[in-house]
């Protein structure tokens, strides 16, 4: 019987260092596996918050209309955690310098893409892209809405019948850029930015410029010929087709083109044309 006693009181204790055996190893590999996950987020952390990158920023306070320059810009380092998609680096100052920024900037605050205006043409000829022509359209109050036209519009360029011609009025090309008014032109190589040169008055001017593909640009200058080019000024944001619009709306309806008559008093005569897309 006492020895039966003893063998339990022994597999009790070897029961007993065993668990606490396995308890302990199990606390041992806990706290191992949260120190290594400790230390690889720590890792994490400081690698993130440690990264930083160069950007351009303003040097000084920068009004509106002023150029990017190395006289206004200086290099910072920040984290890109917070930055806007749109920042600039050092790298791409060669491809901004001389832009106008559009938008003020205070001293110390990044240079972003979206406050610089388009690359500067210097002369017309940098306005026209390879295979067009500028074309000088006459225009009178009506034909320009009271010279209400500027530089970045876009327009609809119809020519009304002569009277050999009969009674269509017909699409010549439409939603053209305009990059000059007068001697007013586009002071960019985007003209819709609006930036402007040039000796006159914005609101007093008798031609406007648009480009032209070769092919069209000889029609429209033959057009002129007879003064029955008509301009129509759309919303820039219109993107819609008149030529569209001109095919169903032409199959049954008509309108009344006034041209100034040859006598002396100058009187309007009116002449009912149909429209056409062609």
């Amino acid at each position: 019987m006492e020895v039966n006693f003893m063998k339990g009181v022994l597999k009790s204790w070897v029961m007993i260092i065993v668990a606490l055996i396995v308890g302990g190893l199990a606390v041992y590999l806990s706290a191992s596996y949260l120190d290594a996950k400790e230390e690889s987020l720590t890792a994490r952390l400081k690698a993130q918050f440690a990264t930083t990158v160069e950007i351009l920023v303003a040097s000084q306070d920068i009004e509106a209309g002023a150029f990017a320059s190395a006289g206004n810009l200086a290099v910072a380092s920040a984290d890109p955690e917070f930055l806007p998609a749109d920042i600039l680096t050092p790298a791409e100052f060669e491809s901004v310098k001389a832009l106008e920024i559009m938008q003020a900037i205070p001293a110390g605050k990044p240079l972003l893409r979206s406050y610089l205006g388009s690359e500067i043409a210097y002369t017309f000829s940098e306005l026209i892209p390879v295979g067009f022509r500028p074309v000088t359209i006459r225009v009178d109050e009506n034909s320009s809405n009271e010279r209400m036209i500027e530089v970045g519009d876009r327009v609809d360029l119809l020519k009304a019948p002569s009277e050999s011609e009969g009674t269509q009025l017909r699409l010549v090309a439409e939603n053209i850029e305009v990059v000059a008014t007068g001697a007013m032109r586009s002071a960019s190589k985007d003209a819709s930015k609006g930036q402007v040169a040039g000796t006159d008055d914005r609101q007093h001017y008798s031609t406007i410029t648009v480009l032209l593909e070769v092919a069209k640009a000889s029609e429209i200058m033959f057009a002129q010929k007879d003064e029955s080019l008509i301009t129509l000024l759309r919303n820039r944001g219109d993107n819609s087709s008149l030529a569209n619009q001109l095919g169903s709306y032409g199959k049954s309806r008509s309108i009344t083109v006034y041209t100034k008559s040859g006598t002396a008093s100058g009187s309007l005569t009116g002449k009912n044309v149909s429209l056409s897309a062609h």
